[in-house]
């Protein structure tokens, strides 16, 4: 009778044991579904992209970007810009040293919250809504910088930077012990915070959007953590004859995982 028992309560503990792990796969499987459902929702919103049949840029800018180390210039890149003004768009080519990143030509449009990468050799192009990929990155816990925590003010001082009037705005992040002074012109309306993203000053440039009436082109900056200089930019050239154009329709649509 006591073997009945205990082999009784094995197989009623198994029963148990299955039917809560039927429970558990029945549950992940659901969460997976959902969680699926949503981030194709979310691909969708990324895929739905407002682009112009043509991309005009009647000015040309070349900014340098210095990091520091020690006080001591480290490294310096030039990034070429292709800007437009009035329709509030500009490009630049990869940053990185990879021929497929020379390769790769990124236009974003402020207006119309779209960015395009283009691939000049593959003559192919994607097209993201920012506004949709911006809140994709906020539910999957990206964008760890707190730009409520940057104040900026305008320091009175102006001057001019390649032929443009411009101010200056210091920018104080107390709790990480930062500090930027940017040079800003209302000149030029285009903001290029965006190919900054992931840079040192990154949270400089997504906090000061709209900040105490900043708004426009960055023309100089200079960026310093505790105290000391670790990175910089400056606008080393400016062609405003210049007259680089992408037409979308020379290039095929692909889709954000490199289908057709």
């Amino acid at each position: 009778m006591k073997n009945l028992l205990i082999v009784s309560f094995m197989l009623l503990s198994q029963l148990s044991f299955a039917q809560k792990g039927q429970a558990e796969k029945a549950s992940q499987e659901k969460y997976a579904a959902e969680g699926m459902a949503k981030l194709q929702e979310m691909m969708a919103g990324i895929a739905n992209a407002e682009t112009r049949p043509v991309y005009i840029f009647p000015i040309a800018m070349t900014m340098r970007v210095t990091e520091y180390k020690g006080g001591a210039k480290k490294d310096a890149t030039d990034i070429k810009y292709h800007v437009n003004g009035a329709e509030e768009t500009f490009s630049f080519a990869g940053m990185g040293n990879k021929n497929a990143d020379k390769n790769m030509m990124v236009v974003y449009d402020n207006k119309k919250s779209t960015m395009v990468m283009v691939d000049l050799q593959k003559k192919t192009y994607v097209a993201m809504n920012i506004n949709a990929f911006k809140g994709m990155e906020k539910q999957m816990g990206g964008n760890s910088s707190k730009p409520e925590n940057i104040k900026c003010s305008k320091s009175g001082k102006t001057k001019s930077i390649q032929g443009y009037s411009c101010e200056e705005f210091v920018c104080v992040d107390k709790e990480r012990d930062s500090r930027a002074e940017v040079w800003v012109t209302d000149k030029i309306p285009v903001d290029i915070a965006q190919s900054f993203k992931g840079s040192p000053m990154a949270a400089f440039f997504n906090s000061v959007d709209g900040a105490g009436g900043l708004n426009g082109m960055m023309m100089e900056g200079k960026f310093y953590e505790k105290g000391e200089l670790k990175s910089g930019i400056e606008m080393v050239d400016i062609n405003t004859k210049s007259n680089q154009s992408i037409t979308l329709s020379n290039y095929k649509k692909s889709d954000m995982f490199g289908g057709r």
